[in-house]
């Protein structure tokens, strides 16, 4: 009977470092999944802003293209542009897509480049850090064509 009350007393203390083993490997495994899943929301959001900040200047690309290609007094605004003496046209800080509940900021500088008019624009959003730098090149000769460039 004696023995029996002995082995009995080693297997209630063999269950205390067995337990305890158990929720040490169980903490390791739920601190990692949390920390797994926080990193890849953290990616996302910063995807998302990025993809934002792209269409942000996109957007700011699309504007101020539309605006060269609007006639005034007969003639594309391009034209003008092309023949006047200033270089460079720009505007800093177009809310978009209003004043009032702005997604984010676009800066837009219009520039003549050897045979092309470069349309460039650098867009950051306004809540977050997404941001992005695209610009759009445009042939003097011949305003269909037209290249892309995401910098």
């Amino acid at each position: 009977m004696n023995y029996i009350n002995k082995n009995l007393k080693r297997v209630k203390g063999f269950v205390l470092p067995v337990v305890l083993m158990i929720m040490v490997v169980l903490s390791i495994l739920f601190i990692s999944i949390i920390t797994i899943a926080q990193s890849n929301t953290k990616q996302v959001t910063t995807q998302e802003d990025n993809l934002r900040a792209y269409y942000l200047a996109r957007s700011g690309i699309d504007i101020a293209y539309a605006a060269l290609m609007e006639e005034k007094d007969g003639d594309l605004k391009i034209y003008k542009f092309l023949k006047d003496t200033k270089d460079t046209l720009t505007h800093k800080k177009l809310a978009l897509p209003n004043e009032i509940n702005p997604v984010g900021y676009v800066d837009i500088e219009i520039s003549k480049e050897d045979d092309e008019i470069k349309i460039h624009a650098a867009a950051k959003t306004a809540k977050g850090s997404g941001t992005s730098s695209l610009s759009l090149y445009i042939d003097k000769n011949n305003l269909s064509r037209t290249r892309w460039i995401k910098e």
